[in-house]
């Protein structure tokens, strides 16, 4: 009998033994900062279970999550992983000198963004110059650690806040189809294009934003658009808002001086105050007041990736690691 109970003792180990091996540690997201060089992303593969974005980057070494690592030395890089299984993984990045992470159209690579971000950390990315996260599923965006970021595509995800305030260096937003109640552009005084339709947003402030040139801010919530200076400005949207005639009047004498070879064009379209404004406010100025839709720009968030041009993004080299 006890040699009986050793063998079945013996048969139970081996059977365990040979059994499949445990499944690789998953790596856990953290909405805190991160170490220098370091990102992290939280998202849910295509149906083939494959996942793709691109970056550019010195050298960015990749933890995908499943036990595999791989790094990658080249500047422009497409970053692509097939899992044996699906469900929401969590990848971490360690990067040389960051300055561009695309997940979307708006990317320098031909390779389509396959797979969608519910979780992004970039506070390591000190570097990052372009970020491009349109079309995901980001309910928060921490931007703060990031001073030289110039262009942020953060188009059609479930943003109620988005701080700017560390971000002197900021180019151009594209923040449309968010949930955005409120955007201090106060310590952005190199912003020259701002798309932020279609949020909730019920007043705007380009009092400190003289490098300004185009506003797209339909369908929001807008009762009230205060400008400066704003020497450069030569094209507005504000239609689909709930602009009274009194502030649109008020808007219109506000508008900056253009010259009779180069008009400025305001969008007014779907405003309370439309048809009861002084149009001929704005003569004196050089700005056009148009009230119909230009339809320049998607209506809806699912053609944001197929509907506008990529932008230009050229890289530049750091000299020194100093920051």
């Amino acid at each position: 009998m006890k040699q009986l109970f050793i063998a079945l003792v013996g048969i139970v180990f081996f059977v365990t033994s040979c059994g499949d091996p445990d499944p690789a540690p998953q790596n856990i997201f953290t909405d805190a900062d991160l170490p220098d060089g370091e990102f992290m992303i939280s998202v849910i593969p295509d149906a083939n279970n494959r996942v793709v974005f691109s970056g550019f980057a010195q050298k960015v070494t990749i933890d995908w999550g499943d036990g595999t690592r791989e790094i990658y030395e080249s500047d422009e890089e497409v970053y692509e992983h097939q899992y044996a299984t699906n469900g929401e993984k969590v990848i971490v990045g360690q990067a040389d000198f960051m300055q561009g992470l695309f997940n979307s159209c708006y990317g320098r690579m031909r390779d389509p963004a396959i797979g969608v971000w519910t979780r992004l950390n970039v506070t390591g990315l000190y570097w990052l110059r372009w970020l491009s996260c349109n079309g995901d599923n980001l309910s928060s965006l921490n931007v703060t650690r990031n001073p030289a970021l110039e262009r942020l595509l953060c188009e059609g995800n479930q943003l109620t806040k988005l701080d700017l305030s560390k971000n002197k260096a900021l180019q151009d937003l594209w923040c449309t189809y968010n949930p955005l109640t409120n955007m201090d552009l106060s310590n952005n005084p190199t912003l020259v294009m701002l798309l932020c339709g279609s949020c909730q947003l019920a007043e705007l402030d380009f009092s400190y934003n003289d490098e300004l040139e185009g506003v797209y801010c339909n369908n929001n919530q807008l009762t009230h658009i205060e400008l400066g200076s704003n020497p450069m400005l030569d094209f507005i949207e504000c239609g689909g808002n709930l602009m009274s005639a009194n502030t649109l009047d008020s808007l219109f004498m506000s508008l900056p001086m253009r010259t009779n070879e180069s008009w400025g064009q305001i969008y007014i379209y779907d405003n309370p105050g439309a048809a009861a404004c002084d149009k001929d406010l704005s003569v004196g100025q050089y700005w056009d007041v148009r009230d119909y839709n230009p339809a320049i720009w998607p209506t809806t968030s699912s053609k944001i990736c197929s509907a506008k041009e990529e932008p230009l993004f050229t890289p530049q080299v750091h000299i020194s690691n100093e920051k």
